[in-house]
């Protein structure tokens, strides 16, 4: 099983409170030169050993405003690739991380991933074919092609283990990991579901079957397997953030804060479980409660541009408008281009009465989604108070 299947972790809350808060024009960031994207690779690189999935590899490039184009990246990635294709050394790792990439479709840099990927592949020596009676040895095929990014492929050899031995768990389970990755998630689903008339008390097939279902937005289905999790294994942080993620999307909020309270009483070093749990804590009006969880996120991860914003809204709320601002300047240090950002720094500014500035954010803003009608209400307000 994939370690990116068993960790992966489906999002933030999406719902916030918006706050009476507020940016300064800043300066357009200088390119990025070959160095700088060689340091930012290598980040990427140790996110994706940690579990990254697509979700949080989009969140990565966001962060970076419009040095974070796609063309600019795979414009890089060809230069760096080529490195590697010029000589004929095999890089088996490099091209495993670049197929993976490349299933996240981020574009022309995704494709360059793909292309430089599957050539360093090659270079490997194909295993000799499995013998036709060993499903271990089928297995065992699928694996590396789930591993090397040939889901078809890989899908193709679980099955012909299938065949031979039908009780085969590990063949269900990594099936289920192959149909997932394609987005088959109804068939995903009943391969896990499979697997668990073998093993009906193992947590973490219920886990993973409850993140097809979160995929699916069947979230009841998402929250019975997250719970039978949890009764095959408590201490499963994972399951509770989860769980937690999908309470909060029916706004179930008390509930949900007590499966982040669990995965932090767990594993307090999950900066993603501080961030939901200072959402829901948001939601509920317990603003010096969520401030606290928004910083221990941002402890653990200071780039991440979604916590700014929402900290930024929380002291708002809290009418410390003077450092919902500061939070906001933050966020648009990482990512110039954040509207949410520049919107709720020019209500910030608003609030202190500076309706010159406020106007400016709100151009910002409108420069950013133009035409919305909530932006284009207050840059008017904004415009009429200068004039008053």
């Amino acid at each position: 099983m994939l370690k990116q299947i068993w960790q992966k972790l489906f999002g933030k809350a999406e719902k916030s409170v918006e706050s009476e808060s507020t940016p300064v024009g800043s300066k357009p960031l200088p390119p990025l030169e070959d160095a700088d994207y060689l340091l930012l690779w290598t980040q990427l690189q140790e996110g994706l050993k940690r579990g990254w999935d697509r979700e949080r590899v989009l969140r990565f490039f966001a962060a970076l405003g419009e040095r974070g184009n796609d063309q600019l990246w795979g414009d890089w990635l060809r230069r760096y690739g080529e490195r590697f294709l010029s000589v004929p050394t095999p890089h088996p790792d490099l091209a495993r991380q670049l197929l993976l990439l490349a299933q996240f479709e981020f574009g022309y840099f995704s494709a360059v991933a793909s292309e430089i990927g599957r050539q360093l592949l090659e270079r490997e020596i194909s295993p000799p074919a499995p013998s036709p009676q060993d499903a271990d040895a089928w297995v065992e095929q699928g694996n590396q092609q789930l591993g090397a990014g040939d889901l078809q492929g890989a899908i193709a050899s679980y099955e012909q283990a299938l065949q031979l031995q039908p009780e085969l768990l590990t063949a269900w389970v990594n099936r289920g990991a192959a149909l997932f990755y394609l987005q088959r998630y109804e068939e995903a689903i009943a391969s896990y579901e499979q697997a668990l008339k073998l093993q009906p008390h193992n947590p973490n097939i219920w886990y993973i079957r409850g993140l097809a279902f979160s995929a699916l937005a069947r979230y009841e289905d998402e929250i019975d397997s997250y719970e039978k999790a949890l009764q095959a294994n408590s201490n499963f942080p994972a399951a509770w953030h989860s769980l937690g993620v999908a309470l909060t999307r029916l706004n179930r909020y008390e509930e949900a804060l007590r499966c982040y309270q669990q995965a932090l009483q767990q594993q307090p070093d999950f900066p993603m479980a501080w961030h939901n749990q200072a959402s829901v804590l948001t939601n509920l009006g317990r603003y010096e409660e969520a401030l606290a969880s928004y910083d221990r996120a941002l402890e653990m991860e200071p780039m991440d541009v979604d916590c700014w914003v929402n900290r930024g809204i929380v002291l708002g709320n809290m009418r410390r408008f003077e450092e919902a601002i500061a939070s906001f300047d933050r966020a648009l240090q990482i990512q110039h281009d954040n509207y949410k950002a520049w919107l709720n720094r020019g209500i910030a500014l608003h609030s202190l009465q500076r309706y010159e500035e406020a106007r400016c954010c709100f151009d910002e803003a409108l420069r950013i989604k133009p035409d919305d009608p909530d932006t284009l209400q207050r840059r008017q307000a904004a415009i009429e108070q200068m004039s008053a």
